[in-house]
């Protein structure tokens, strides 16, 4: 390739994928140190033309998992790969447990034991240092995502307090913490696994008289509210997103516990009025609904297949991950009696965004 223009090389590049580049660097010490890779603009440019690699992410037992899932059998399967590899190089840490993590925009964001937070796609990693003591740090609640008026995305890292009684943005730009000027809520976040949508935060919230959709925009950095479908009950729900630009909602009701329903909305920042419409339902083996609720899940709206971690209404009881599809058959994972071990599902699609640093925006 050194006989190609700069221009030709960097268009091959942009359309080859985030993981693969990734190997390209790790070849030699030119690719490792090419200055290309270090482009924003050529970074936007890969987003718009590489491939997108969608992974299938799980974590459990405080790492974070590669699985492998087959849908194009009868009953599906799925396997889990060896761990991601999520360590800091300038670091002595030889084993970093995740306790939360949260993805958006081809980064991760994890909650680690040593009371940092952890940074991470596959070409780099930061740790950042959270504000306050290890008291707070263990119960607040932290999100990613991005303006939505830059070329170039900004992001940022909201952190809600316990209770929701104050919260703090953290600029990357800046490397700096910053208390948020809104409110204490007067509602609740009923779980805390939120979802990333177009750089914004959504979770299911509820107060005193009823469940909506709970979203955070990063542009505004305000918070706002988007009302559920109509449901005789609300009983058990769990959101998720589909190819980056739909919000998804699984409803179950204990009235009908032997059936699930996946309902599905476009979100505009513009409005809080929003249209469901029911995408299908499911039925769900009787022997997977005793006292389990969702805890989130990822879906193929083509293939009507749903992967959803379960979690219990029991204390002490078992977890479980379920694959259910329009066979009615469901794939369990193996069960745990651990009530530290949470289980997440998530899709991540890597990709080369740079986690701005300090020193990029003085050197401008």
């Amino acid at each position: 390739m050194s006989n190609l223009s700069p221009d030709l090389i960097e268009e091959i590049l942009s359309r080859v994928p985030a993981t693969s580049l990734t190997r390209l660097r790790s070849t030699c010490k030119r690719w490792n140190t090419f200055e290309l890779f270090r482009d924003r603009r050529f970074t936007e440019k890969h987003s718009r033309k590489a491939p997108k690699q969608s992974m299938v992410l799980m974590l459990k037992e405080y790492r974070i998992f590669v699985m492998s899932i087959s849908l194009n059998v009868a009953d599906p399967s799925r396997e889990f790969k060896v761990p991601l590899g999520l360590k800091d190089s300038h670091s002595n840490l030889e084993k970093v447990y995740i306790y939360e993590a949260f993805h958006c925009g081809g980064l991760l964001l994890c909650k680690t034991n040593h009371d940092g937070l952890l940074v991470w796609n596959p070409g780099e990693s930061r740790w950042i240092q959270p504000k306050s003591d290890e008291e707070s740090y263990r119960w607040s609640l932290y999100c990613l995502g991005y303006e939505n008026n830059n070329f170039c995305h900004s992001y940022k890292i909201l952190r809600c307090l316990h209770k929701l009684i104050k919260f703090e943005i953290y600029e990357f730009s800046s490397d700096s913490w910053r208390v948020l000027d809104v409110a204490a809520l007067v509602f609740r976040i009923e779980s805390r696994e939120g979802v990333s949508l177009k750089g914004n935060t959504y979770w299911l919230a509820f107060d005193t008289v009823d469940k909506f959709i709970l979203s955070f925009d990063f542009t505004r950095e305000r918070f706002r509210r988007f009302c559920l479908p109509v449901f005789q009950n609300l009983d058990a729900m769990a959101l998720s997103v589909v190819r980056e630009d739909k919000l998804l909602l699984l409803h179950r009701s204990f009235d009908t516990i032997s059936k699930m329903d996946m309902w599905v909305t476009y979100i505009n920042i513009d409005t809080e009025a929003v249209l469901w419409s029911k995408s299908f339902t499911l039925d769900i083996p009787i022997s997977s609904t005793d006292g389990y609720i969702p805890n989130n899940f990822l879906v193929d709206e083509e293939k009507k297949v749903v992967m959803c971690c379960n979690r219990s209404l029991k204390p002490n009881s078992r977890k479980r991950e379920y694959v259910i599809h329009k066979y009615h058959t469901e794939s369990p994972s193996v069960d745990t009696t651990h009530a530290s071990d949470f289980s997440f599902i998530f899709s991540y699609v890597p990709s080369l965004v740079q986690i701005q640093r300090v020193e990029e925006k003085t050197s401008r």
